[in-house]
């Protein structure tokens, strides 16, 4: 019985550790919320500056379109190319602030504490690996594009300056799920 008690009084201990260092880890996400580096506020730029850019051609191209009879060569191309980039720094951005979309049944499935807590930690692990992958596999697109000096069809400008929104982003997004990694795994072994 008293052995029972111990083991019982170690896995609130243990929860407890756990808990107290997500409580760190959350507070120190917080702080970078609060105070973005100029990554960061260079992604927001960009997202901003392509989403208004996407929109007005949207909008002037359906002007144009709908009430004169004619459309513009190569604005909807345009418009691809400046979704490409806010779309791969938007997910840039949704790794950094962990707003990206998640089937997560852990919290659900499993009490909080050291099962729950390493079955994050590999699925951090798995998006780590998935993103480097992704990465390495945009890289070489985006060689095989200067290489081949692909152009655009109808504008006819270097598909480099498109392609490089994917390295960039899936290369930015391994780094952020590497630090989520990090600190999921200072949450599991319950120090911060």
């Amino acid at each position: 019985m008293h052995d029972s008690s111990q083991a019982g009084q170690a896995g609130t201990a243990t929860l407890s550790r756990h808990e107290r260092a997500r409580e760190r880890i959350d507070a120190l996400r917080a702080r970078r919320e609060q105070h973005p580096g100029w990554i960061i506020r260079l992604l927001r730029a960009i997202i901003v500056v392509t989403g208004v850019l996407v929109t007005l051609l949207m909008f002037f191209q359906i002007i144009i379109r709908y009430l004169f009879g004619f459309s513009i060569y190569g604005l909807e191309e345009a418009m691809s190319f400046f979704a490409v980039w806010m779309y791969f720094m938007g997910s840039v951005h949704g790794t950094w602030d962990r707003g990206h979309i998640s089937a997560n049944l852990i919290n659900v499935l499993l009490k909080p504490g050291w099962a729950q807590q390493s079955l994050r930690v590999l699925a951090c692990l798995l998006s780590v690996i998935i993103s480097a992958w992704a990465t390495v596999w945009a890289w070489q697109y985006l060689m095989n594009s200067i290489h081949r000096r692909l152009s655009s069809l109808e504008v006819g400008i270097s598909m480099a300056w498109v392609n490089a929104a994917m390295p960039l982003g899936l290369g930015l997004m391994t780094v952020y799920f590497l630090v989520e990694l990090v600190e999921e795994w200072q949450v599991l072994r319950g120090r911060t």
